[in-house]
């Protein structure tokens, strides 16, 4: 059913999950489910969800005139994001290669769909790294924006910033070329919780998303950070007189630029999200802590999963695109299995 929006599950009294109410063309409907429900409307509107429907932490519902029908603490809990700081690198890039190339890009791509106008507009460059040399995986990923000097684009990107950081950017960008790397760190200590604003579900909920609440974080961040601007100081980096932009932030303008005292008061500043919410529908096998099991059903809930990011009891160390594509592979093969189904592309079917 297109353009409808869910409201709540619908639950009996023995938990038993027997259909949704949903918003379609201005009236609210009843669907009804011969078997399950499968919820998989992210990490953080499938909390939400569970919650309006009277699923959740009895306390936290009852605050919001929620009948709490399955007190289950876990819902909205364990929130884990790979975090993005943006690190701005100015300078002055050499223009004749890329002047002849926008010349040529129109040409280019009508003739056999190459060139700059067949380029997407996400970053071609990513690197990993880590503190340890010999880590059995990478602690860090970066991806590369790069704008040339008065670019739209690069005054649109840092517009995200508060006055004095826009301001002080703006008049760097007409001057000189920018070169951001999006720094992520991809294994986080902290966590964070989803929690209704009110009982309105058309109300967004809140996010607490308590990056770098954790110090270890703060500590491996800012150290990835430092580790990653000493590109500024490569024969390339120098060749286009490349300077480390400063964050204008009262606060930390006392310190000096680049210096771990530096990063660590600007860091909580400008921390974002990099849009890899995972989480807060967590499997495992303890209810006090865990939303679903191990075959993607909600504790305490008969004929309810959950099939989507939020599942992930820890964050994976790279984009959760994949990760998530494969828990919707996993639970397509678990609810076949439970029903008996038998998979026809499978050999032998």
């Amino acid at each position: 059913m297109k353009n409808a929006f869910v409201v709540k599950i619908l639950l009996d009294d023995n938990s038993k999950v027997y259909g949704v109410v949903v918003k379609y063309k201005g009236e609210e409907i009843k669907v009804f489910a011969s078997e399950e429900v499968i919820i998989s409307a992210g990490s953080i509107n499938s909390p939400q969800l569970l919650m309006l429907s009277g699923i959740g932490e009895k306390n936290h519902l009852e605050s919001k005139n929620i009948d709490c029908k399955v007190d289950l603490p876990g819902v909205g809990k364990n929130l884990q994001d790979h975090l993005t700081i943006n690190v701005p690198i100015f300078g002055t890039m050499p223009y004749s290669q890329s002047e002849i190339e926008k010349l040529i890009s129109f040409p280019l791509y009508s003739y056999n769909r190459t060139g700059l106008l067949a380029q997407s507009g996400f970053p071609h460059t990513l690197a990993f790294y880590s503190r340890n040399r010999n880590a059995t995986y990478p602690e860090f990923e970066v991806h590369l924006d790069f704008w040339y000097k008065n670019s739209t684009d690069a005054k649109n990107f840092f517009s995200m910033f508060k006055e004095p950081i826009y301001e002080n950017f703006v008049k760097i960008i007409e001057k000189h070329d920018s070169i951001v790397y999006q720094f992520n760190l991809l294994h986080p200590y902290s966590r964070g919780n989803i929690y209704l604003n009110t009982s309105n579900p058309y109300d967004h909920p809140l996010i607490y998303a308590n990056y770098l609440d954790d110090e270890r974080d703060l500590d491996a961040t800012v150290e990835g950070i430092r580790m990653l601007t000493r590109i500024v100081k490569t024969d390339y980096f120098k060749s286009i007189n490349a300077f480390l932009g400063r964050y204008n932030w009262p606060k930390c303008n006392k310190y000096k630029l680049n210096s771990y005292d530096y990063w660590r008061c600007i860091a909580p500043q400008i921390v974002t999200t990099i849009y890899h919410p995972v989480g807060t529908c967590s499997m495992g096998p303890d209810p006090s802590s865990a939303v679903v099991d191990s075959r993607l059903r909600v504790h305490h809930v008969k004929g309810l999963r959950v099939i989507d990011a939020s599942i992930m009891p820890n964050i994976t160390g790279c984009n959760t695109n994949g990760p998530t594509i494969m828990i919707g592979e996993r639970g397509s093969d678990l609810i076949k299995e439970d029903y008996g189904i038998k998979d026809m592309n499978k050999k032998g079917h």
